[in-house]
């Protein structure tokens, strides 16, 4: 059995598509492409790639093991992998006899970690915020939490979007700091190519770019816009993507301000870019994730942001120095923040162009990915 060139193939698992238009395939397709120009061999393993019979709800009972068995056909065929890069939801098949299929080292990519999700999900179904089905608290916590565990326990590295999670894996399953790798998402130039011509006199449209659920704090978010709309007759709220029905973001204003909402849908990163120039303030109330990529997208474009001091967000923005921070899950700090930024014209001019100067010092794509590619490296 051939092992030729298998201390440089990497195989990149994850259950969403391939096509790049979501966060997670966007960050590990562009690190990966970045990876590849390092001299790694990247091959995929996705959502695509699954019998049809397997796809939609199925998939994430599934995954785990038809990727185990496609790795084990390839190893038949001569194929080895020094690396397996995977989701961490979808391990767990790997981290028994990986004799089967070469032994390849194991990473898991947490794209903000599960049991802190879940633990966030419990909370808010205790106060009564978001009910949980039954089915839901019993199976999560049996099928997916204590494989996730296990495969933590199992995995040679960790890839991690935010520094909460990284303490996090420290402590709950005894990593070592060189074991755990903390990555950002990037973004391309095309955010910053009508950067340098904002302008910031101009205070007409507020953007929340993302998918509109629960985590990423859209209630609060609903309820402070509501405010600010009312308080400034002059003012429009956007929301780019969204993955729900415009019907459903509108409905949540009242009819008289549902005229001043809009629900933009983009295919490409050129479509995003231009959504961004457009607008002239940047609202993320995320309550818990990785690090969003739309946060790294919106300091290309040299936009001014009021995003929460949780996860991610904290570790990129520097209150009152390229963005604002607020308490995660309180309406009226963020809607005062909202209300800061519109009033002023030189604290938006200030924290926007210095937002832009970090994203481009630190947040290109070749950046972000040198932490990722020197652990493959470094092992």
């Amino acid at each position: 059995m051939s092992d030729e060139s298998h201390t440089s193939r990497i195989l990149v698992a994850h259950n969403v598509g391939r096509e790049r238009n979501g966060g997670m395939s966007r960050i590990m397709g562009f690190i990966h492409d970045e990876v590849e120009k390092a001299g790694f061999e990247v091959d995929w393993f996705c959502a695509d790639d699954l019998p049809p019979r397997w796809q939609g709800r199925l998939s994430r009972y599934a995954f785990p093991w038809l990727l185990r068995s496609y790795l084990i056909r390839k190893y038949r065929e001569g194929v080895r992998y020094a690396w397996i890069n995977v989701h961490e939801q979808c391990a767990v098949g790997l981290v028994f006899n990986r004799e089967a299929f070469g032994s390849p080292r194991v990473a898991l990519t947490s794209h903000g970690a599960e049991e802190r999700g879940w633990a966030l999900a419990l909370k808010d179904h205790r106060e009564g915020k978001q009910p949980l089905k039954l089915f839901t608290r019993i199976v999560f916590p049996l099928v997916f939490l204590n494989a996730i565990r296990l495969s933590h326990r199992q995995a040679d590295h960790v890839f991690c979007l935010n520094q909460e999670d990284r303490r996090f894996f420290q402590e709950r399953y005894h990593r070592a700091s060189s074991s755990i790798t903390h990555m950002s998402p990037g973004a391309g130039e095309a955010f910053g190519r009508d950067a340098s011509t904002r302008d910031y006199n101009r205070m007409e449209r507020v953007l929340f770019s993302g998918t509109w659920r629960r985590n990423k704090g859209v209630e609060y978010l609903a309820e402070a816009m509501k405010c600010v709309m009312s308080a400034f007759p002059s003012i429009e709220f956007s929301v780019l993507g969204g993955g729900v029905s415009a019907s459903e973001i509108r409905d949540r204003f009242p009819e008289d301000l549902r005229h001043r909402v809009t629900v933009i849908q983009v295919s490409d990163d050129a479509g995003s870019a231009e959504v961004y120039a457009s607008h002239d303030l940047f609202v993320l109330p995320s309550l818990f994730e990785g690090t969003p990529l739309t946060l790294i997208e919106s300091m290309w474009s040299g936009l001014p942001i009021t995003t929460t001091s949780t996860c991610g967000m904290r570790d990129v923005i520097e209150h009152d120095v390229d963005g604002l921070l607020v308490e995660p899950g309180m309406k009226d700090p963020l809607e005062n923040a909202i209300r800061r930024l519109i009033e002023d014209s030189g604290l938006r001019r200030r924290l926007g162009k210095a937002a832009r100067e970090k994203a481009e010092k630190k947040y290109s794509w070749s950046k972000v990915a040198e932490t990722v590619v020197r652990a493959y490296q470094e092992a």
